[in-house]
């Protein structure tokens, strides 16, 4: 959703708060909310139909958009990783010019 006005802000967080209610969820972790595809979870039914109830509060959104918006705001672990020195290496391994990445520049004037 980019970007989302503070209407659909508000309007998806009102329909997470149902959508928790109404399956017994828990409204103050939503990590189940990203969690969906995971069997054995809490949340009953595919990721898709989550999303496409969501999705009904900001009628101009799809599912994936509405998907991609939660996520970024609301998903605890949605933070980038790091990159460890395996990784890497091993980049620079598979991809030569990677090589040179995060080395001054080379150019000749």
């Amino acid at each position: 959703m980019c970007p989302c006005s503070a209407e659909e802000k508000e309007a998806l967080d009102d329909a997470i708060m149902v959508y928790a209610r109404e399956n017994g969820l828990d409204e103050d972790n939503l990590e189940w909310l990203f969690h969906t595809r995971a069997k054995g979870k809490e949340l009953s039914g595919s990721e898709r139909a989550v999303w496409l109830e969501l999705a009904r509060s900001t009628p101009h959104r799809s599912p994936r958009q509405v998907w991609g918006h939660a996520t970024r705001r609301l998903h605890a672990g949605r933070g980038p990783g790091e990159w460890t020195q395996d990784d890497k290496d091993r980049l620079r391994e598979c991809v030569p010019w990677a090589s040179q990445l995060g080395q001054p520049s080379q150019r000749q004037h």
